[in-house]
């Protein structure tokens, strides 16, 4: 059965008048055969968000997860 992992960081960072808005993304997903024809997928994703302002209304933090199946024929 196949099986693969994968990981991705991206980061940004945006100056806008008296200071810098960043934004952070973490994910870690994977792929498992099953059996063939029927594969099994996952992942999760991390994100951070800091604003300039400092408020802490403006800065947020989520988890994605996403699960799927791949059938074919």
């Amino acid at each position: 059965m196949d099986r693969a992992v994968g990981h991705a960081h991206g980061a940004v960072e945006a100056g806008a008048g008296l200071g810098e808005d960043e934004t952070d993304g973490y994910q870690v997903g994977l792929n498992y055969g099953l059996a063939p024809g029927i594969t099994l997928k996952g992942g999760v994703t991390f994100w951070d968000v800091e604003a300039n302002i400092d408020a802490a209304a403006s800065e947020n933090t989520a988890t994605e997860f996403i699960i799927g199946t791949s059938l074919s024929f």
